[in-house]
């Protein structure tokens, strides 16, 4: 497909992303002895990183807004776990059950029975350090005593889940020298449209080892295309 028949201006960065992405993976797969090919290859490789640190960019006020969402969500977790281990303190009828809250209680105040109004990060360290202590032989027999390992195990999938978020939104605060959209669309633009041509050029001149190729991308250009138009 010749590049300027495609009409790269009415397409999003993200969706001209999604095309390198995948003329870099089939040609790379089909023809990596063709010189031509490979020198088009290694050119796309900064333009498709710095496409990808743009999109990150700017999803940097939706991590925000994730990361205040599993924040709550880990918050109401704790406090439900608390809670529910605090109600055995009252089964009198159950001396063993109120012992293993006991246990457990003394293990949460060791790390704060309010550790959710700590900074984010401060409560992240108590509750891997809470974890910890929850992970010994007799808190786990305690736990299982009071049934509360499914609260437990979903506490841990929160706690995981916002770390992984922040860390996503700490590495695209770190990075430095991003360009406008603009300017990263413009140097995929430039790479994609030499990729394709430099394929239909083979194509015409050396047809039986590279048209099967070219018919393939330009399947996938036009596949995708559709499916993201308007994007």
């Amino acid at each position: 497909m010749r590049a300027e028949k495609i009409s790269f201006s009415l397409l999003s960065i993200e969706t001209i992303l999604e095309l390198a992405n995948y003329c870099v993976k089939t040609v790379s797969v089909k023809h990596s002895d063709n010189s031509l090919l490979n020198s088009s290859l290694e050119n796309l490789k900064e333009p498709i990183s710095r496409a990808i640190l743009v999109i990150a960019s700017d999803r940097k006020e939706e991590l925000t807004e994730q990361i205040n969402n599993a924040d709550l969500q880990r918050d109401q977790a704790f406090i439900g776990f608390r809670k529910y281990i605090e109600v055995f303190q009252y089964k009198e009828w159950d001396p063993a059950a109120k012992q293993a809250s006991s246990n457990l209680l003394a293990i949460i105040r060791k790390h704060g029975i309010q550790l959710y109004k700590e900074v984010l990060t401060v409560q992240s360290s108590l509750m891997h350090s809470l974890f910890e202590d929850l992970d010994t032989e007799k808190a786990r027999l305690d736990i299982e005593k009071l049934g509360v390992g499914e609260w437990l195990a979903q506490l841990k999938r929160l706690q995981e889940r916002f770390s992984n978020i922040l860390q996503q939104r700490n590495e695209v605060e770190s990075k430095k020298d991003i360009p406008t959209k603009a300017e990263a669309k413009a140097a995929l633009v430039k790479n994609v449209s030499s990729l394709l041509d430099g394929l239909e050029f083979l194509a015409e001149a050396q047809s039986e080892k590279y048209i099967e190729t070219n018919k393939l991308v330009n399947e996938i250009a036009n596949r995708i295309i559709a499916s993201n138009s308007g994007r």
